[in-house]
């Protein structure tokens, strides 16, 4: 065999690797790229740690009256102009409130009449003596007025009644919400102090931290009984207030 060919027969395999090496290499590259750049992402916008802090700025707003909120007309960061309708607030407990007012007023004017139907009948006991069948007729008479008089009260109570119902029945579903609200940091409070004791068994936090974990726990189990006897308070009045109106409409029908 010429020189030359067995040559070019070495150099053949020599190629043949060089080829297979870039391969490998261009794959290596490629899986790299594949791999590597969502992880890159993925790490660039997310952090793994043990001890974390938010750094955030909160905005309070306070209205002149207070109530718990009804509607919310925007969203977290929005940009919001001067006279821009932020929020609603629940309505029911103020118009609880006016119609009680007006539930008084009606009583109030009641027992005005009812004092002048009073004053009525002690001038007729005045003149009884010198006409008894006039005093007799007049008698009658003020009394089919005190009598309307008496259902006219009967009546203002009977919408005042009606009113506290709806102020026990508001201030209830109030005393459920908060009960709910405590129930919500109470679970959150207890699986915080969960996590704490474990960090705390491996040394990853200090006594002072889980110290502080185990006082807002209790805290908030407190204020989660005291939320419960709160809303047994409330339905008790809504109870007793809807007997009461009971009373009142058995009151008027008679």
């Amino acid at each position: 065999m010429p020189q030359s060919e067995q040559k070019e027969q070495e150099k053949k395999p020599k190629k043949n690797r060089k080829w297979i090496l870039l391969g490998i290499i261009l794959i290596i590259i490629v899986a790299g790229l594949i791999f590597g750049i969502p992880y890159y992402l993925y790490a660039i916008s997310h952090v793994k740690t043990d001890d974390a802090f938010i750094e955030g700025h909160i905005t309070s707003l306070s209205s002149r009256v207070t109530g718990y909120v009804w509607k919310l007309y925007v969203n977290d960061n929005q940009l919001v102009k001067e006279g821009d309708l932020i929020l609603e607030l629940d309505p029911r407990d103020y118009q609880a409130k006016v119609q009680q007012a007006s539930a008084a007023l009606a009583a109030a004017q009641s027992e005005n009449e009812s004092a002048s139907i009073n004053v009525t009948l002690t001038e007729i006991t005045a003149y009884a003596n010198l006409a008894d069948a006039n005093a007799y007729l007049e008698y009658a008479q003020a009394a089919m007025n005190t009598a309307g008089a008496k259902l006219a009260v009967r009546k203002s109570e009977l919408a005042q009644a009606q009113a506290n119902v709806t102020v026990a029945k508001s201030s209830y579903e109030q005393a459920q919400a908060e009960v709910q609200a405590m129930q919500a940091l109470y679970d959150r409070d207890e699986t915080d102090l969960r996590r704490n004791q474990q960090m705390y068994d491996t040394n990853s936090i200090t006594q002072q931290t889980l110290d502080h974990a185990i006082a807002s726990a209790k805290v908030s189990s407190a204020n989660l009984e005291a939320s419960k006897k709160k809303a047994a308070v409330e339905k008790a009045k809504v109870t007793q207030s809807e007997s009461a109106m009971q009373t009142a409409k058995e009151n008027v029908t008679e």
